[in-house]
């Protein structure tokens, strides 16, 4: 390749870019509106607490929960994943179809999940739930 071609290639770069700049029909869109942003959610991220026995993450739960509401398509997609998974899921005597889908949606919104397991009286096992 020539060094012509290359001068020729940048300068029609900056010819693009300078139009661009010109051009006032362009116009930019946007699905919904800004997210809305309290002057504590901030500061909620920077801490790190040691309670003695395990290390807690410096993540806000609520925070998370209240982004996973806020806008259509993520809480649509969300939704969407755990009905395919209802879908698929094959009836337990001990997991509900309802602690599944809690489970399920947990999983996607915080990234994780657990099941408590009940016990009853002679401590056999009455189900799994989430807590």
């Amino acid at each position: 390749m020539s060094r012509k071609n290359k001068k020729v290639r940048m300068s029609s770069r900056i010819d693009l870019a300078d139009a661009l700049r010109k051009e006032s029909s362009l116009s930019a869109f946007t699905f919904d509106g800004p997210y809305r942003l309290t002057g504590h959610d901030l500061l909620d991220n920077m801490y790190c607490a040691d309670n003695g026995r395990w290390y807690e993450t410096p993540v806000d739960w609520y925070g998370l929960a209240r982004a996973a509401r806020q806008t259509s398509w993520h809480q649509s997609a969300l939704y969407f994943k755990r009905n395919v998974l209802l879908g698929c899921y094959i009836p337990h005597p001990l997991l509900s179809r309802q602690d599944f889908s809690a489970l399920a949606l947990d999983w996607f919104v915080f990234g994780n999940a657990f099941l408590e397991l009940r016990s009853n009286m002679l401590g056999e096992p009455l189900n799994y739930g989430t807590p």
